[in-house]
């Protein structure tokens, strides 16, 4: 369908993020333009870290809210003061009623489900790290959204979300085992986990309105 618009009507087409291109470019297909989407969040927070963890999706498993969940779990012996706050919107009733069962079972978790904007910018300017559970996203809006408000973002080593980290291997990671290695460094307080200097320049590259 994209191959017969270009065609008949030489129309330009727009992607959201290099991967979407390369991925169309897999199909044949060749996309002209890469704009990356604007954000409706507003610059604020420092890149300090710390132990205010936010994740948020759709209450689906593609979303990896749980393993994510079950990484925090494991570190939070070794870093007692760390909190996650899981923001999931409508999906899964069974893939809801596990996490309610996690959120249960550990006082460190937070469950919000379907919140208004006014608090979900609230959450991202709380907290310090956003983890980021879905693979090969197209760009990844909420990532964009959390770096804009100061949050260190980790996320998976794959889709369009790694170029809004700049592709930094520091930023990104390929499995749960390196997430909670990478997460581990910045809840120890590593200053050298957290290149200030680097996310300010990537935060001013996210476009704003």
């Amino acid at each position: 369908y994209l191959k017969l618009l270009h065609t008949l009507f030489d129309v330009d087409v727009v992607v959201n993020s290099r991967w979407t291109r390369e991925a169309l470019r897999e199909q044949g297909f060749e996309a002209d333009t890469v704009v990356y989407p604007k954000i409706h969040q507003s610059m604020s927070g420092e890149f300090t870290g710390g132990g205010h963890i936010l994740t948020l999706g759709r209450l689906v498993p593609d979303k990896r809210l749980i393993p994510i969940v079950e990484v925090v779990s494991a570190l939070v012996e070794d870093f007692p003061d760390t909190e996650l706050a899981v923001v999931g919107f409508e999906g899964d009733p069974e893939y809801e009623r596990e996490l309610r069962r996690l959120e249960t079972a550990h006082e460190w978790l937070e469950v919000n489900k379907n919140v208004h904007a006014d608090t979900l910018s609230r959450l991202l300017d709380e907290s310090d790290v956003y983890v980021h559970g879905k693979h090969a996203e197209h760009y990844g809006m909420s990532v964009a959204e959390a770096l804009i408000s100061g949050c260190v973002c980790l996320v998976h080593d794959s889709g369009g979300q790694v170029e809004i980290v700049g592709g930094d291997p520091a930023y990104t990671y390929t499995d749960d085992v390196d997430l909670a290695a990478k997460l581990a460094r910045i809840l120890d307080g590593d200053q050298d986990a957290i290149d200030t200097q680097q996310l300010e320049a990537l935060r001013s590259q996210i476009e704003v309105q």
